[in-house]
């Protein structure tokens, strides 16, 4: 019975906690550049993991800097 519980517990799935920092906008929009300038593949969902903003504002920058020419969205994803 305890092996089996054991089994049973690895297969739950961890929870991923983010802890969300209380940075200014004008910074969060600076972080994002930063990491769009390392030329990897990032989603929103990484945005808000790495940098601990919130998903709300993430996706409001990201379509800033997407109006504005500093990123392209690739939409086939």
């Amino acid at each position: 019975m305890n092996n089996r519980i054991m089994e049973l517990e690895k297969r739950i799935p961890q929870e991923n906690i983010i802890v969300l920092r209380d940075i200014s906008r004008e910074q969060a929009k600076g972080e994002i550049r930063q990491l769009y300038k390392t030329g990897r593949t990032l989603y929103c969902s990484d945005l808000v993991r790495e940098l601990g903003v919130d998903l709300g504002t993430v996706a409001e920058i990201c379509d800033e800097l997407e109006a504005n020419g500093e990123l392209v969205i690739d939409q086939n994803i």
